[in-house]
């Protein structure tokens, strides 16, 4: 994403830039500073000074001398130049940046990317408007499984039935909120929201039982056109040791997901997301009324696509071709096509490199090759023991997405300390919330005026680690994927410790 200076901020950074060339800074000394703070651990004043250096450019990538023109003159450039050359100039970005009605552009443009899986979302909608009531997506943390739930919701609110919010099971284990994560993913308490939803208020009587309750909601649903959507819930399943299955921790999810298939008729229909695959529902023998979808990566060209769409909405271009379309096509094999992998590298190469994905896989190189190594040793396993083959595989590909998540965090805290600091304390939030929301809860801790917050929120966008939630006749809230959420959560205690303060665990 690009910013640019307003009215007033380029008066202010014309004036300071002024005083600079008095002090005796050239162009080719602010540029060189900026890099320093653009890409901190290169060592650019070494570089520029000397004149036999090879390097193809002495400044980062967003710090040329072109790029400075553009910002003396209050054209937009990368966001990560235009706070590179602020702090040069020991100005606060959020003080001069052009942040009029941006926020709500951002959020505009952030619904999930979609790319491929055309087919296979046709065929899942088929199977609902037809006799199947459940569908079941399985697949690892940020492979799509919501935004593939979000597009089939959408596309049947289109087609009559009443739009709902979904209800998260996620599993996010902070000990403060244990006890409201035990009853939001116990079976009663979803029940009641169901019928209270519904508007049939459930009485205290009805809630003490539990099965007059589940006969009750089984046939509200039957009778009604509903569109039930449960994610992450995986977290409401306990996994065997014996075979590697996951079944229901509560007996009464069970027995309700086998009366709603048994049912004569049944008007509502129920879209769940899950990593794991609820094995009950494989003892259920009416299974012309039910299916599971499980969820790859992208193929080659889907990933590529997708770095298409994503230089596309960041207003970068994109060579795609020679070197760069070999680098592209080996990481999105590196890690199987996963959506969120892919936007996460999209926004380091996007911001920090202004699109050079050559610089990117220089410095990764060495990361790579040993991804590659850790795949091909899990692919070594017997290949006739399944269910360790697929248990290292999904243990390493959440490890390699965790140190993604990871590297990309702890280069935003070295860079842009506000937006760090916005963005694990973000993470106590469990569900979607508004920015302003985000933004007291940063504000309890310490004093910030909100266009700092807005310029902090605004970067959280550009790197991906924060999104909107839009559902059909609701307003969009802020959201962190569970996993970037559980490693911000992390910095968060840290953090905290550090600083002597009480922390969240």
């Amino acid at each position: 994403m690009k910013l640019k200076l307003s009215v007033a901020g380029l008066e202010q950074v014309k004036n300071r830039w002024a005083q600079k060339q008095k002090e005796g800074w050239t162009r080719k000394y602010l540029c060189t500073e900026a890099s320093q703070f653009s890409k901190p651990d290169g060592n650019w004043e070494e570089i520029s000074n000397d004149p036999a250096h090879t390097y193809y450019s002495y400044y980062a990538d967003n710090c040329s001398l072109e790029t400075l023109d553009h910002f003396l003159r209050g054209k937009t450039i990368q966001s990560e130049g235009f706070f590179a050359f602020c702090r040069a100039l020991n100005i606060d970005p959020s003080k001069v940046a052009d942040l009029d009605n941006l926020l709500q552009k951002l959020t505009q443009d952030i619904e999930p990317i979609w790319v491929g899986r055309e087919s296979l979302q046709s065929d899942l909608l088929e199977k609902l408007r037809g006799d199947c009531r459940i569908v079941v997506i399985t697949g690892i943390t940020g492979i799509g499984k919501t935004a593939l739930a979000y597009k089939l919701a959408l596309a049947l609110c289109q087609e009559g039935f009443p739009p709902e919010l979904p209800i998260d099971f996620d599993g996010f284990n902070q000990r403060e909120d244990q006890q409201s994560q035990s009853e939001a993913q116990n079976f009663i308490s979803t029940a009641i929201d169901l019928l209270n939803r519904g508007d049939e208020p459930v009485t205290a009587k009805q809630a003490k039982n539990p099965e007059q309750l589940l006969t009750q909601l089984v046939n509200h649903l039957s009778n009604n056109r509903r569109l039930i959507w449960f994610d992450s819930m995986e977290n409401l399943l306990q996994g065997e040791q014996q075979d590697g299955s996951n079944r229901f921790k509560d007996p009464l999810w069970r027995v309700f997901f086998q009366k709603i298939l048994e049912a004569e008729d049944c008007q509502t229909r129920i879209v769940i997301t899950s990593q794991d695959k609820p094995e009950d529902f494989e003892t259920f023998s009416q299974d012309q009324y039910w299916h599971i979808q499980p969820l790859m990566g992208l193929e080659d060209q889907e990933s590529l696509q997708l770095f298409e769409r994503l230089f596309q909405q960041a207003e970068v271009e994109l060579i795609l071709h020679g070197r760069n379309l070999a680098y592209l096509k080996e990481i999105g094999k590196l890690y199987e096509g996963h959506p969120l992998a892919i936007r996460l590298i999209s926004g380091d190469i996007i911001e920090r490199l202004n699109g050079n994905i050559g610089t990117y896989y220089e410095e990764n190189k060495s990361r790579f090759r040993r991804l590659r190594e850790m795949i091909d040793e899990a692919q070594k396993a017997n290949p006739d023991d399944y269910y360790k083959v697929n248990l290292m595989t999904k243990q390493l590909r959440k490890q390699l997405l965790e140190e993604e998540v990871e590297r990309t965090i702890e280069r935003l805290e070295n860079t842009f300390k506000t937006a760090y600091l916005l963005l694990i304390y973000g993470s106590t939030y469990s569900s979607f919330e508004f920015k302003n929301a985000w933004f007291e809860n940063l504000q309890l801790f310490s004093e910030y005026e909100e266009q700092d917050l807005d310029l902090a929120l605004f970067t959280l966008f550009n790197r991906y680690l924060v999104e909107t939630q839009k559902q059909l006749g609701y307003e969009p809230h802020i959201k962190q994927h569970s996993l970037i959420r559980n490693v911000a959560f992390k910095h968060l205690v840290s953090t905290q410790r550090k600083e002597g303060k009480p922390n969240h665990e």
